[in-house]
């Protein structure tokens, strides 16, 4: 599955009591929800009181007690304007990606040179603050800082500059993802294949292979193909699959993992990569990992926070020694968007004693589908997209001249042309041509994709 973010939608959500009455056997009485949708977000991040979002125009937010603050300030007070594209968070301390330099913790560090139709997306960073990854669009790795415990599955020791990663090169599939423990990095690729390396003491990374560590990025063969979405703590890693399954791997003393398990390895407190299963939840939507805890979205858009519990001031739906369940009105923003596997929601969550602050992401992530012109150019449409007027449409060959064209791409295409076309007044060899053409050049495109085609 290609990802190619669009039309993506945003939220900010508050859940609070607002006396602060900490002790009040009242809870309901003053509970407010809050919502403010805000346009053009591609990314998020947070770790604990650090909560952050990119626009589309490379300009970051921070909040701030409550409010989103139009700036990025690292630890010497450097506002980088929009010149922003991607931000982490290291125990509080800010590392980020521009368009022209990495500002890291303990460095700044200029961007190696890539080709000229690719560019940098991601930053990804180590909790113990000793190495850093860059992703780019075209799925390509760069390198920086100590090879610690073999995370950046090659033989190098230290790099004081990014280098590019060449051994992923080989892997059969775009990467499109990476994220960090905090000596671990794992990867997920388009295909949902997911690779880790690094420190792997408390199975935190969920390997068939246990070793204490992975110095080379290897394939977690239980769930080959099968990874939608993931993310790590310190020493833990969870999995959310397509089918909306969630695997969890590594420490679980802290709650983290959702509940106690059995195991033979106990004085350790972890756990090799098993599926998850608490009573009451079948599917989950998004995951998102703390150093020490986990928050699930269910499938009815409440958030589970797993962790060893304590008393907070505003209601839970449910409570359980390693969970509690949050009913945040989500519903009315999220629906259905994430049941599908080509929708990806991604969340960042401010918890505290008296209040849960959030943001959560919908993005859809199906891919482009490249159409042929007679003129023999590629015209390229992204999902969500309808054809304007400046696109002459006899010009295209898969699609009735007198319609516009909405296409879905992913594991599976849907095609759906637009209520103006009347399909009862077409000749049934003129609309069987089409769709032949259309399998033809969508065939051509994915050969292993299912087709569907609706005509409203």
């Amino acid at each position: 599955m290609k990802e190619n973010n669009t039309n993506n939608t945003f939220c900010v959500f508050e859940f609070q009591n607002e006396t602060n009455n900490f002790h009040s056997n009242n809870k309901n009485e003053n509970l407010k929800t809050n919502f403010t949708e805000i346009e053009n977000v591609k990314s998020i991040c947070n770790e604990s009181a650090d909560l952050f979002y990119v626009t589309t125009n490379d300009k970051a937010y921070q909040l701030i007690e409550g409010n989103f603050i139009p700036r990025c300030l690292n630890k010497e007070s450097s506002d980088y304007g929009n010149d922003i594209i991607d931000v982490t968070v290291n125990f509080g301390e800010k590392n980020i990606l521009t368009r022209d330099k990495v500002y890291l913790t303990s460095d700044t560090v200029d961007l190696p040179e890539i080709d000229l139709d690719d560019k940098f997306v991601k930053l990804s960073t180590g909790a113990s603050k000793k190495f850093a990854f860059l992703l780019t669009e075209k799925g390509k790795i760069f390198i920086h800082g100590e090879n610690v415990n073999g995370v950046f599955g090659c033989d190098v020791k230290k790099l004081t500059k990014f280098e590019r990663q060449t051994k992923l090169d080989k892997l059969e599939n775009k990467i499109v993802e990476i994220k960090c423990g905090y000596l671990f990095a794992v990867l997920r690729c388009e295909n949902g294949n997911c690779y880790g390396s690094g420190y792997n003491c408390y199975m935190n990374i969920g390997t068939e292979n246990n070793s204490s560590e992975l110095r080379e990025f290897t394939l977690i063969e239980q769930l080959k193909g099968k990874v939608k979405q993931f993310d790590c703590g310190y020493f833990h890693t969870v999995y959310l699959t397509r089918n909306g399954e969630i695997y969890v791997t590594g420490k679980f003393n802290d709650g983290q993992l959702g509940k106690n398990f059995d195991t033979t390895i106990a004085h350790l407190s972890c756990i090799g990569l098993t599926k998850l299963e608490l009573n009451g939840y079948n599917k989950y939507k998004s995951v998102l990992c703390g150093g020490y805890n986990t928050f699930l979205l269910t499938e009815n858009n409440n958030i589970l926070n797993c962790c060893k519990q304590e008393e907070c001031t505003f209601p839970v739906k449910r409570k359980e020694e390693y969970f509690i369940e949050f009913d945040c009105n989500l519903d009315k923003f999220i629906g259905k968007f994430g049941e599908r596997e080509d929708e990806i929601i991604e969340m960042g969550i401010q918890l505290t004693y008296h209040f849960m602050r959030g943001i959560i992401l919908c993005k859809n992530c199906s891919s482009d589908l490249c159409l042929l012109l007679k003129d023999n150019s590629m015209y390229t449409l992204d999902c969500n997209n309808i054809y304007d007027d400046s696109l002459e449409f006899e010009k295209v060959e898969i699609i009735w001249k007198y319609s516009y064209l909405n296409v879905y791409a992913g594991d599976k295409f849907i095609i759906i042309l637009n209520s103006n076309f009347n399909i009862e007044e077409e000749e049934s060899k003129e609309k069987q041509r089409m769709i032949d053409l259309l399998f033809k050049q969508i065939n051509i495109y994915n050969p292993f994709c299912d087709i569907n085609i609706i005509f409203e």
